[in-house]
């Protein structure tokens, strides 16, 4: 059985690849489910949690160029993600941070195929009880 795995992507960025259905896309479509948003850096702790909390065992942020411009603020913003996950028992390689432009689609592919390989080979992921306490919006 093929691992749960949710992806926040950047609506000009690997979300084209997503929407256009691209002929790649039947490699990951039964597992991946795709949300669009307009920077990565919209994308909070809460958000995390919640697909984790909803059966995801790895989360993909995929970037485009506009948030490879603010790379600082978003390997920040993601660190960040990282040590919260950390404190909730959760092992940083569930989540991924990829910059992946509206012309990299194979960059993409790749990327929630080398997650997809990755949760794999880790222990089923089991949340903490108080994890629902922790979620209070996701929006």
């Amino acid at each position: 059985m093929q691992p749960n795995l949710i992806g926040f992507l950047c609506q000009s960025g690997a979300y084209t690849f997503y929407e256009s259905g691209h002929p790649l896309l039947r490699s990951v479509a039964r597992e991946f489910q795709a949300f669009p948003v307009v920077h990565v850096l919209q994308v909070q702790i809460t958000d995390a949690m919640k697909a984790f909390r909803l059966g995801a065992a790895g989360v993909l942020l995929a970037g485009c160029e506009t948030c490879w411009n603010n790379r600082e603020a978003v390997t920040q913003q993601h660190t960040e993600l990282l040590h919260k996950l950390a404190e909730r028992g959760i092992v940083s390689e569930r989540c991924r941070l990829e910059w992946c432009s509206a012309q990299e689609a194979e960059k993409f592919f790749a990327a929630v195929a080398a997650l997809r390989a990755c949760v794999r080979e880790l222990p089923p992921l089991r949340l903490p009880i108080t994890l629902d306490e922790t979620i209070v919006h996701c929006g």
